[in-house]
């Protein structure tokens, strides 16, 4: 028999509490929305942030090998970090398509039977970005007919994502890569 080292279980409360968490999103699709559509994209979500917690676990891996055996450990944190950056631009994506897939079955109450929400695009960017100009939060909430929270959130992301996407969009079409790893007693850092 094994032992379980990574996995989603349903509870009222952590088996493990100083090591599981409860994932809030997870929680919302499982018990309430777990149409298929909706599930299939929670799990590419769950997915990418278990991604992350292996990136930062292997950041941890590199800088204790690197100081032990004075290796020249840029490479690796440098392709870390490029595939972090990467994995945190798609997570925006998914975030928009869960979204999506949502709206599209809440039907107005106004005797229409018409859908609430209609052309959803399925970019992040093209919710938080008009062109290269970010959104007001009204602006997000009008023009997509976005609940207040649902709004806010995409406003309060807009700045780190419009930041995040140019990083991505140096690495994946200029070729560019962060040309300096510097080692700070609490890691490694880049300018």
């Amino acid at each position: 028999c094994g032992k379980v080292i990574r996995g989603v279980y349903f509870a009222r409360t952590p088996a493990l509490p100083d090591r599981d968490i409860e994932f809030p999103l997870g929680t919302l699709v499982t018990q309430h929305l777990s149409f298929p559509d909706a599930f299939d994209l929670y799990g590419k979500i769950y997915s990418d942030i278990a991604n992350f917690a292996a990136v930062l676990e292997k950041y941890k891996i590199i800088w204790t090998h690197s100081v032990d055996h004075s290796g020249d450990s840029t490479t690796l944190v440098q392709t870390e970090l490029e595939y972090l950056i990467m994995l945190s631009r798609s997570v925006y994506d998914l975030i928009q398509k869960l979204s999506k897939a949502l709206a599209a079955r809440v039907i107005l109450l106004d005797g229409s039977d018409k859908k609430a929400f209609e052309n959803l695009p399925d970019s992040f960017a093209r919710v938080v970005l008009y062109g290269d100009t970010l959104r007001s939060k009204t602006e997000i909430r009008d023009g997509f007919r976005f609940p207040d929270q649902l709004a806010t959130f995409y406003a309060r992301e807009g700045p780190f994502f419009e930041r995040l996407r140019a990083l991505r969009d140096k690495i994946t079409h200029k070729g560019a890569s962060p040309y300096m790893i510097l080692r700070h007693e609490s890691g490694f850092a880049v300018p």
